[in-house]
């Protein structure tokens, strides 16, 4: 009796490795099952596309088997049969777990992306009031969103200073003008805010497309995001780009309207009456009211692109929230 106790205590370390080593495997197919799920980026869609979350979980089945399998070719095949089952059935359930776990965590972290970028929409469709930012990025689609919006919103802040400073609003509205006014002396300059309206409207949103490319192109090296979520999201900004453009080709002709009127201003005799402005000449009357009703049809149509921009980003948010 004594020896059978001693033999079973001298048994080599050599002949029970086999019972370790399996452990050892299955937890490394564990890990890089762990690693593969988590790591991998997730769809836009993947909280609410069904196929994507079952081919998410079928494939965490299968590497999960092509992975026992190598393990078990290097170590496993000299356990138990017991051990083989076991590690094979815990390597699967690691497998779909770890996918099911990544897609839940994955899902919640886009909803709140895409709940910013709502946000952002609503904030540009609220009212005429433009304002000074967006809310900042919670996400890699709400930040490529926050650069674009933003950089195009400093580029309209910077206009509409300019044409206070030059003294544009005074032309139009004619307050306070008289004939020692400092814009009249300033007519010349119109020209080039004229020209930075139209820069800014074919550069100013390219610049700003591609700098929200850069951010977009980051996220997708750091697996935030699909490289085809980020091509459908500058797809979808394009739908913009015409009547943005239209405001500022309109913001233009504005200014060169009033630049006319500015230049007639400091060369013809008038007085104002109240809200009207006087001429003794009755051609200088009718240069007047013709600039001034091509800029009334200029307001009205920038007016309606405007209008057509904050529709399209109250359309875009409702579908984001649905």
């Amino acid at each position: 009796m004594g020896d059978s106790w001693t033999d079973e205590d001298n048994v080599p370390d050599e002949e029970r490795a086999p019972l370790v080593l399996p452990l050892i495997a299955t937890g490394i197919v564990a890990a890089l099952m762990l690693a593969f799920a988590f790591a991998m980026p997730r769809s836009l869609d993947i909280g609410r596309n069904d196929s994507s979350v079952m081919g998410a979980v079928i494939s965490g089945c299968i590497i999960s088997i092509i992975l026992w399998g190598i393990a078990f070719a290097i170590t496993i095949r000299r356990a138990a049969g017991g051990w083989q089952v076991g590690t094979l059935l815990f390597a699967i359930a690691v497998g779909v777990g770890s996918q099911i776990a990544a897609i839940t965590l994955a899902a919640h972290r886009i909803s709140g992306d895409m709940a910013t970028v709502v946000e952002q929409y609503r904030a540009l469709s609220a009212g005429a009031q433009t304002p000074e930012r967006v809310p900042a990025g919670t996400g890699p689609v709400s930040r490529i969103s926050e650069v674009f919006l933003n950089g195009t919103l400093q580029d309209r802040r910077a206009f509409e200073r300019d044409v206070r400073a030059l003294g544009v609003d005074q032309i139009l509205s004619i307050e306070g003008l008289t004939h020692s006014s400092p814009v009249l002396h300033r007519c010349a300059a119109f020209e080039a805010l004229a020209a930075q309206a139209r820069r800014l409207g074919s550069f100013g949103w390219e610049s700003h497309l591609a700098e929200a490319r850069r951010v977009a192109d980051e996220a997708v090296r750091n697996r935030e995001m699909t490289a085809g979520d980020a091509d459908a999201f500058f797809a979808s900004a394009q739908d913009n780009h015409y009547f943005s453009q239209r405001q500022w080709a309109l913001d233009a002709e504005v200014v060169e309207d009033a630049q006319e009127l500015c230049e007639l201003y400091a060369r013809r005799p008038w007085v104002v009456r109240g809200t009207e402005i006087l001429f003794a000449s009755q051609r200088d009357l009718e240069e007047v009211r013709f600039h001034l009703e091509r800029i009334r049809i200029h307001v009205a149509e920038r007016r309606i692109a405007a209008d057509a921009v904050r529709q399209q980003m109250d359309e875009a948010a409702g579908r984001l929230e649905q």
